[in-house]
C-alpha cells in the first residue's frame, strides 16, 4: 500500500510505502517500476540502519516520487 499526498504548489505527487518490513524493499522496487520513476536514491543512516528509498521522476508533467523506510535484516513496525 502507498500513503499519497498532493501538493499544491508545484503539483506534486508523493507515496510513502507502507508496508511489513520484511515487505517494503519489493514492493517500493514494483511501485518504482509501475509508475516509471528512474530516479532512485539508497541514502543508509549513519549507523546503517534503517535505509532510506526514494524514487522520484515526471509523469505527465507532474513530478511524482515514491519513498520508503526499510530496516534490512531488522523487523520493524514503522
Amino acid at each position: 500500500m502507498l500513503a499519497w499526498t498532493v501538493t499544491v504548489s508545484g503539483g506534486a505527487l508523493s507515496g510513502q510505502v507502507l508496508a511489513s518490513a520484511a515487505s517494503r524493499r519489493g514492493l517500493f522496487g514494483q511501485w518504482q517500476q509501475a509508475l516509471g520513476l528512474d530516479e532512485a536514491t539508497e541514502t543508509p543512516s549513519a549507523a546503517g540502519t534503517p535505509v532510506y528509498l526514494h524514487a522520484r521522476g515526471v509523469r505527465d508533467g507532474v513530478a511524482v516520487s515514491a519513498a520508503a523506510t526499510v530496516f534490512d535484516g531488522e523487523e520493524d513496525s514503522r
